[in-house]
């Protein structure tokens, strides 16, 4: 469910121009706001009587604004960081609109004015775009291209996942650092909260240590993926590194993880084969790739059995908040998974415990110290 946090008097202007038939740019957000997988949480608890427009959706569509957050809405304002307890959730206020663009840009949630309520339609509803890679042909600018739709949605987090992305030495081959180095460039927000904050970027990233090429370990590729990850931006990014062995005690895991995915808090990327898709420009082999916004128009209707992209994220995290970090060795004395966190090179840990990305919301606290 796509949580919508919004100020009283923008859900009654959203609805009123949503229903006046000489107006359309409000037409996306309306289907989002009346589709039973959204729900709304407004800033201010309604009188007995609703305004007529909001009485007038809710009956039609059974979609009730709800109030027992409204605490939570009033405090955004004094402690804008707040809508981190809420990182996939969109947030549309009663505020100047240089006060919503400061809270995307810092937080990477979707934050909008009144004025500019109606974008967040656009932000959320896919294209259909798809695009299809073929052995060392060029492919328009590679990873720019495939993710020219989707670079410039707030972002909080990220999770990649493949194992079989350090299986490949050569790069006609599809060499995965090469491809990780790219796709994170572009996916990477090149602004979020300073440093000084304690406030940090959550990354992600999940292989099969035991399908990585020639003599390197799943400790010499943590180093050199911290090397690579942890600088990339002026704001602190804390590295997640989970190698995910088949074994006795991860089958049903290691089975789950078997697709390539590319998931943040408003979008996923499908990959039939490889995330190591490309040498530069050129295909490193025949597949489909698709990235997706939050809904197409197709899974907001009742009655169509179309799976939504919104599905296919929580698919794949909730395979992470199944994961038992506390089973190490299976009763074989077979090592289950190996892990390791840093927010720089010079501090990585490898130490059991439950994985820190804030995607992952089932096993964390209600009151998170680390937003």
């Amino acid at each position: 469910m796509l949580k919508i946090f919004i100020s009283n008097s923008v859900l009654s202007d959203v609805i009123y121009q949503a229903e006046d038939d000489s107006k359309t740019s409000h037409d996306l957000l309306y289907k989002i706001l009346k589709s039973r997988t959204t729900v709304i949480y407004v800033s201010e608890k309604y009188p007995e009587e609703l305004p007529l427009e909001v009485a007038l959706f809710c009956s039609s569509y059974g979609n009730f604004p709800k109030e027992d957050r409204c605490d939570f809405l009033s405090d955004i304002l004094s402690n804008p960081s707040a809508v981190l307890k809420e990182p996939t959730s969109v947030f549309l206020l009663d505020v100047e609109p240089c006060v919503a663009n400061d809270i995307q840009e810092k937080y990477g949630v979707i934050c909008l004015a009144k004025e500019d309520a109606y974008k967040a339609g656009a932000m959320l509803m896919d294209d259909n775009k798809e695009y299809s890679t073929d052995n060392n042909k060029v492919f328009h600018d590679g990873w720019a291209t495939v993710l020219s739709g989707i670079r410039q949605l707030p972002s909080n987090s990220l999770i990649i996942n493949d194992r079989y992305l350090f299986s490949n030495r050569e790069n006609s081959k599809g060499e995965g650092f090469k491809n990780l180095r790219q796709i994170l460039q572009l996916l990477l927000p090149m602004k979020f909260a300073e440093r000084k904050t304690g406030i940090q970027y959550h990354v992600l990233i999940v292989f099969d240590p035991e399908e990585i090429y020639g003599s390197q370990t799943f400790q010499s590729v943590v180093e050199r993926l911290f090397n690579m990850i942890t600088c990339m931006r002026k704001y602190t990014i804390k590295l997640e590194v989970l190698g995910i062995a088949k074994g006795m005690k991860t089958d049903n895991i290691h089975f789950r993880l078997h697709n390539r995915r590319i998931v943040s808090n408003y979008y996923i990327v499908k990959a039939e084969q490889q995330l190591a898709a490309f040498n530069d420009t050129k295909g490193t082999c025949c597949q489909t790739i698709t990235p997706q916004r939050f809904f197409t128009e197709d899974s907001l209707v009742k009655e169509t059995s179309s799976s939504s992209p919104q599905r296919s994220i929580r698919q794949l995290i909730e395979v992470f908040e199944d994961f038992d970090p506390n089973i190490h060795i299976g009763s074989d004395g077979y090592k289950a998974y190996y892990y390791a966190v840093a927010t720089n090179k010079d501090d990585v840990k490898g130490i059991g415990k439950n994985l820190m990305n804030r995607l992952l919301r089932k096993k964390k606290s209600i009151v998170e110290k680390d937003l």
